[in-house]
């Protein structure tokens, strides 16, 4: 008796560490980003702000600061777009094929899908010739494919 009182006191504390404190990721409410994106941008500030709406975050405001002007993402781009975590924030640059590159923010969000499935989309603000273009998102289907949605902001 006293042996098996032994090894459920033993396998009990034991456990104790795998059982104790677990880290939460939290989703952030303000990012700032500034980088220098080269010529012809210069330093760039992104600030995004999110907001809570019955347990569901969006997009508050997307803006790019640059040559000491302010540009933001219209409204009609930070709408229909619902997740539960802002995982990742960056600016990007591309080249492009027209005379003009193309400056991104860029943003992972995490959303649930069913009960037991995490989906991250990838959403790219698109900035080009000093104002936001478009917004895309990239929803992976569950198959190794992505879904691929643009939406024209002007």
């Amino acid at each position: 008796m006293r042996r098996a009182v032994f090894l459920l006191s033993a396998c009990t504390l034991a456990a104790q560490p795998a059982l104790g404190s677990q880290e939460r990721i939290l989703s952030p409410r303000k990012v700032s980003l500034v980088a220098d994106a080269g010529a012809p941008f210069g330093e760039v500030c992104a600030r995004i702000e999110t907001a809570t709406e019955a347990g569901t975050i969006r997009f508050a405001s997307v803006e790019l600061e640059l040559g000491g002007q302010r540009h933001r993402v219209p409204a009609k781009g930070l709408s229909g777009l619902g997740f539960v975590m802002l995982q990742k924030v960056e600016l990007r640059t591309e080249r492009g094929w027209d005379d003009a590159p193309w400056l991104y923010v860029y943003a992972e969000v995490a959303e649930m899908q069913g009960s037991q499935r995490w989906i991250t989309k990838k959403v790219h603000f698109a900035f080009h010739k000093g104002r936001f273009e478009y917004r895309s998102i990239s929803t992976p289907d569950g198959k190794g494919a992505e879904k691929w949605d643009k939406l024209e902001l002007q």
